[in-house]
């Protein structure tokens, strides 16, 4: 059955190719081309498979070809064009082929083929000629059903008779036969012995007429309907009357009403004619409009809104009190219609998010247990059996309209614009404001249907938390989810952030104030939102080295997070409740329990039948049933499970006011952190057991805190030589073989450092050449949330300050004093180039103790830093807490080593006191060069003793000043 409409297509295809190869290309079926045309045409139509039409897209080329009308003022034509194309994708063609979106398909190739509809519209316009051109192809319906019927009874010639009782049948006949001999005898003149044989007329066979209905116009059904109502009280216009007939003199009081009225005032008081329609009648369309809102003779249906008509009443009441008695019921069937528009608005809406769906699920459980209330009711006063008045159905439906307002309350508070909003803000709104209403809920009842409707509506965001703690997957399709991955700073690698809650003018987001208060201001959401970014990087590891499979046999778990959330809930609200309470939904979770397993044996019972029967065929055909079988049933017992934790609210006394909403949050925190110590546990041990995190750290701080000797030895003896002879030293490949033969010299192979050197180098001084260097991390990815970009930075500072600091002490423990000075006499007179090197020397002695003073605190600082963070890192559980332990490390070294911008003057002046040792190195070998020429008589005319005093004091003056002011500052 399932291949017979393919093979039918491909034999019409088959015999149309030859025909097709004919016209175009004139071939004869003899010739060889004609063959080789053939064989090429079917082989491609044969095997070659089209993807479906994108139906989007054609919608948005109709919306644009619409567009194009509306600009060029044609309107009537775009209006047109619209109904069109409606029409056709709708067709009943359409919806019944075995091609999907056939008639997309044909509107997809009209509007391509056509060129120019716009220019050629208005040429026609123009000219003159008719813009549509159509053909009636049917007659009117009524027309041609009345003139088939007319033309069938004159064709049969119908007889009629009227029957005596009196008379039996033997007379019938032998009267029908005396006339019809008597006729027969008279019209036809025969000899006498002749028999003449009488046969009814017989008439070629004709095909039977199928008189078919088609769906009629608005105005032609309206017409049709006034035509044919059988109660005439359902017609809107028309002026009705009802007999009464009760014998109590206020049976018919809006009549008399009316008559009084117009006696007393003389004829000067002329009320409206009033329609009178019994009880009934309104009870019949109160239930109608709360199932289906449309125009009735009490209620009308204007702009989306249900209201009352001025000109009906019942016959025992004025229209003033009807409508006094009938305002809250009338809002009540407003509350009910928004609520189902906008759940009939979510069924069709393919982008909205899960939790809202499965908020709606639940919304429309309790719509519709309040429509079989309707149901119910309706059924009674159709049968009459006893008396049924507004005021009892207005006393049996109390419960149900408490419950539409408080479902009302909840709804228009918690539900905003999908389209204006994301869905993340839509989806945080609706749980904020569900957990609101819980703490603000002064009514046991309101708060208990708030609790049903948040449990239900947490069901996805548990779901994600499982599957991405399970599977290491933001399994996130809607963009609903708390948490986000976006490109981290511009590189390949992405990450877990939190998605935008407040205005972020950067970004172009745009958020209303309290909407954003309201999320932030949530504690469930904030709990949410923790252990979304604290467990992000856990799960971002576990997925870069591909170790989900260890992860999920570490756990071992059969059941979802949603699931087991639901029995510790439904197990707390047990315990509040009291026994008869218990009794009572163990009574229901058995007759559920049972109803399920009837289904489900239903369902593998005819299963069995076809196995045994060998059916592939049917199997086949029924496997989807089955399947959508059982989803339902899945889907009926999740939304029983959640109106059963409402009706066990519910059944509680007043005086239970069951504390759920800190157990909410407290299950909530309990079950997330239970869910995530697995994968926290199995990372920490990830990066301790093989990735030696603990070693790691102590590597980077050999690095950039200069705690290596042979590093120091590097510098001292070959680097700072190089930079102060100019000689080519800035040769990144040696400078960082260097550096990991210094670190690694037990492991020769491994390099986790590089260094760089800028290549534009121009530099004066020592000083200034260190700012080029920069020592970068070659770690793998998943070291990358521990060394960020900003903390490997801050790395960087350090060693290049640590670097200039040992570079100025080196410089001053090098000025060793010449050997004029140390072969002179204690006892001689000491000469002014004495004094001149003596205090020199003693300022060399003064700068040297302070910048020991800060090196030694800095180090000191360090160092206890660094004992701190190893035996914090031990105690840690999480990756989270190692990256929070590690930056604060970080960014307290940045701080101590004065880096930081409080700290800014600081740096200066040691700085300066660096680039002021440089100097008493120049004057200490401008004064050795002294000695030497004026040992030998060759005193230079720019080289002079007093110039060479001038220069200390002013080295002395400028180390005072650098000390004066490092003391205030550091005081």
């Amino acid at each position: 059955m399932s291949s017979s409409i393919p093979e039918e297509r491909n034999a019409i295809i088959q015999k149309c190719i030859p025909k097709l190869i004919s016209n175009l290309t004139n071939f004869s079926p003899n010739e060889e081309n004609y063959k080789l045309c053939l064989q090429f045409a079917w082989s491609h139509i044969k095997y070659h498979r089209f993807m479906t039409v994108n139906v989007h897209e054609v919608k948005r080329d109709i919306e644009g070809i619409c567009e194009k009308f509306k600009l060029n003022n044609f309107h009537e034509e775009e209006k047109e064009f619209r109904k069109i194309c409606e029409n056709t994708v709708t067709h009943e063609i359409a919806v019944n082929h075995y091609e999907k979106d056939v008639m997309y398909s044909i509107v997809n190739l009209l509007t391509t083929l056509a060129y120019d509809p716009i220019g050629k519209l208005k040429d026609r316009k123009r000219k003159g000629l008719p813009v549509f051109m159509r053909i009636k192809k049917f007659e009117d319906l009524n027309t041609r059903e009345s003139k088939n019927f007319m033309d069938s009874l004159l064709e049969d010639n119908f007889k009629f008779t009227l029957k005596n009782d009196s008379e039996s049948e033997l007379s019938e006949w032998s009267e029908d036969d005396e006339i019809q001999k008597s006729t027969s005898e008279s019209e036809n003149e025969e000899p006498k012995g002749r028999k003449m044989v009488f046969s009814p007329s017989l008439y070629p066979p004709k095909k039977p007429e199928i008189f078919k209905t088609i769906t009629l116009g608005r105005e032609e059904s309206k017409k049709w309907l006034d035509e044919n109502v059988q109660n005439c009280w359902w017609k809107i216009d028309e002026i009705t009357h009802c007999e009464v007939h009760s014998s109590h003199p206020a049976a018919n009081f809006c009549l008399e009403w009316q008559r009084h009225l117009i006696k007393r005032s003389l004829g000067f008081i002329k009320p409206q004619p009033i329609s009178l329609v019994s009880e009934y009648c309104l009870l019949r369309e109160i239930f109608w409009m709360f199932s289906n809102a449309v125009d009735c003779k009490f209620f009308k249906f204007e702009k989306n809104e249900i209201s009352l008509r001025s000109n009906v009443s019942l016959p025992s009441t004025s229209p003033h009190s009807l409508h006094a008695f009938l305002k809250d019921i009338v809002s009540q069937m407003n509350i009910m219609h928004k609520l189902k528009s906008d759940y009939k608005k979510s069924s069709i809406d393919f982008e909205l998010s899960y939790t809202l769906e499965n908020y709606y699920s639940v919304l429309n459980v309790f719509l519709n247990e309040i429509l079989d209330f309707i149901v119910k009711q309706e059924n009674i006063v159709k049968e009459q059996n006893e008396p049924y008045t507004i005021i009892k159905f207005q006393n049996e439906f109390r419960p149900h309209a408490k419950l539409l307002k408080m479902l009302w309350n909840i709804h228009s508070t918690s539900i905003l614009d999908e389209t204006r909003n994301p869905p993340h803000i839509t989806t945080l709104h609706l749980l904020a404001s569900l957990n609101n209403h819980i703490y603000e809920a002064t009514k046991r009842e309101k708060r208990n249907l708030a609790i049903t409707l948040l449990i239900s509506s947490l069901k996805t965001y548990m779901n994600i938390f499982d599957i991405w703690w399970t599977e290491a997957r933001l399994h996130d399709l809607k963009m609903e989810f708390i948490v986000e991955r976006v490109a981290y700073e511009e590189t390949v690698y992405e990450t877990i952030f939190p998605r935008l809650i407040e205005k972020c003018k950067e970004r172009s987001f745009y958020i209303n104030e309290s909407v954003s208060n309201r999320i932030l201001s949530d504690p469930l959401v904030e709990l949410m939102k923790y252990f979304a970014t604290e467990a992000s990087a856990s799960l971002e590891i576990i997925a870069k080295l591909d170790r989900v499979h260890e992860m999920k046999q570490i756990k071992c778990r059969t059941k979802s997070l949603y699931e087991d959330f639901m029995e510790i809930i439904c197990q707390e609200i047990k315990e509040f409740a009291s026994n008869d309470i218990e009794e009572k939904i163990k009574e229901d979770e058995n007759s559920d329990n049972e109803v399920s397993s009837i289904n489900q044996k239903v369902v593998n019972d005819v299963r069995n039948e076809m196995m045994i029967a060998n059916d592939d065929l049917m199997e086949l055909i029924f496997e989807s049933t089955f399947k959508n079988l059982t989803s339902s049933t899945n889907r009926k017992k999740e939304t029983s499970q959640v109106l059963d934790i409402y009706k066990m609210l519910d059944r509680g006394t007043d005086s239970i006011f069951i504390p759920l909403e800190n157990r909410i949050e407290k299950n909530v925190k309990e079950l997330l952190s239970k869910k995530i110590s697995v994968a926290e546990k199995f990372v920490i041990d990830i990066y301790f057991n093989e990735f030696f995190l603990d070693h790691r750290f102590k590597e980077v701080r050999q690095v950039f805190f200069l705690e290596s000797n042979e590093l120091m030895n590097y510098y001292n003896l070959k680097l700072f030589p190089q930079m102060e002879n100019c000689e080519t030293w800035a040769n990144p490949y040696l400078m960082t073989v260097a550096l990991n033969e210094a670190i690694f010299r037990d492991q020769p192979h491994k390099t986790i450092f590089t260094v760089n050197v800028n290549k534009k180098l121009r530099h004066l001084s020592v000083l200034d050449a260190i700012d080029e260097i920069e020592i970068r991390f070659n770690m793998d990815d998943i070291s990358e949330n521990i060394f960020s970009n900003d903390v490997k930075k801050k790395y960087n500072e350090v060693f290049r300050f640590l670097l200039k600091i040992k570079y100025g002490l080196r410089i001053l423990n090098c000025l060793l004093y010449p050997e004029f000075f140390k072969r002179r006499s204690p006892f001689a007179k000491l000469t002014m180039l004495d004094l001149v090197i003596k205090r020199l020397a003693l300022t060399r002695f003064s700068m040297q103790q302070a910048l020991n003073t800060i090196h030694n605190q800095i180090m000191v600082v360090l160092q206890g830093l660094s004992l701190q963070l190893d035996e914090s890192i031990l105690k840690s559980e999480r990756i989270n807490e190692i990256i929070s332990l590690h930056k604060n490390f970080v960014d307290a070294c940045y701080r101590k080593s004065y880096l930081n911008s409080e700290a800014k003057r600081t740096k200066g002046i040691i700085i300066e006191m660096l680039k002021l040792s440089k100097v008493i190195k120049d004057e200490w070998h401008n004064i050795e060069t002294f000695y030497a020429l004026d040992s030998v008589g060759k005193i230079d005319d720019t080289i002079s003793l007093s110039k060479l005093n001038v220069n200390t004091i002013e080295i002395e003056k400028a180390y005072k000043a650098c000390e004066n002011h490092l003391k205030d500052l550091l005081d």
